[in-house]
Parts: C-alpha cells; sequence; structure tokens
C-alpha cells in the first residue's frame, strides 16, 4: 500500500502497466478509435480487393452473392470517420 499512496500524494496514479512492459488496458483504450479504423480500412481493403476481381472476371456469368461493391462502401466510410476520431482524440488532448 506505501506504493499506492506514494503514487497518489505526487499527483495521482501512474497509467504505466504494472509490469513497466507494453501497453496496458488503459492505453488501448485510449486507441480503441485508431484500432477499430485501421481495421475498417483493413476490410475496405479486402472488399475493394474483391470488387476488382468480380468486375475483371473471365466468366460474365458466375455472379456471386457478395455486394463487394456496398461493402467496400461502408467500410471506408466507417474508417474515415473512426480514424478522423482518433486524429481529433490526438490533437484535443
Amino acid at each position: 500500500m506505501v506504493g499506492a499512496e506514494l503514487r497518489q500524494a505526487r499527483g495521482g496514479f501512474s497509467r504505466a502497466p504494472v509490469s513497466g512492459k507494453g501497453a496496458g488496458v488503459e492505453e488501448l483504450a485510449d486507441h480503441i478509435l485508431l484500432i477499430a479504423g485501421l481495421a475498417a480500412a483493413g476490410l475496405a481493403l479486402f472488399a475493394w480487393a474483391g470488387d476488382r476481381r468480380r468486375m475483371r472476371r473471365d466468366d460474365p456469368d458466375r455472379v456471386g452473392i457478395m455486394p463487394w461493391t456496398s461493402l467496400f462502401f461502408w467500410a471506408l466510410m466507417a474508417a474515415v470517420l473512426l480514424l478522423g476520431g482518433a486524429v481529433q482524440q490526438v490533437v484535443g488532448r
């Protein structure tokens, strides 16, 4: 308890992980918009590649059921909004 009381007396608790290695849960919680935005950007890239492959298929009668264009659009929209929010969060600090 002495260490916790000393940290609190110095001006609050440290956000560093207890082990001193890697990012703590608090660090990941601060960057949740960035993580979600990068995941949405990866999905948009995957959907773009699927749409490109669909447009360049050799047999036009082999249509798929996956709506690649819509998936790309919504994933890109989510990525732009989430990454914009992450940048705003970092700049606003």
